[in-house]
């Protein structure tokens, strides 16, 4: 809830602002942003739950989601930096 309504405040501070002209494509960055900033430690909210439903060690949970880290940041910045990629979908289906 907490991360929901950060995103919410912060989003109708940034997006009039950076100048985007497409908000899903500001949604999109800010999505990405928060699934890598949930699995990071030191907070990793989703490394505390998943350590907790596979009874496995902190530290366990962090080492075996390290090799995801590059892929998703390598996602981020396609995202941010290739427009066409993150608003294909979006103009095929709104046209």
């Amino acid at each position: 809830m907490i991360f929901g309504k950060g995103r919410v405040s912060l989003s109708t501070l940034v997006v009039p602002r950076a100048g985007f002209t497409r908000r899903s494509k500001c949604g999109m960055i800010f999505v990405v942003n928060l699934m890598i900033g949930l699995v990071t430690p030191p907070v990793g909210l989703v490394l505390h739950v998943l350590s907790r439903v596979a009874n496995l060690s902190f530290e366990r949970c962090v080492v075996a989601t390290l090799p995801f880290l590059v892929p998703m940041l390598v996602a981020l910045l396609l995202v941010t930096f290739i427009p066409q990629l993150s608003l294909f979908l979006p103009t095929l289906l709104f046209r």
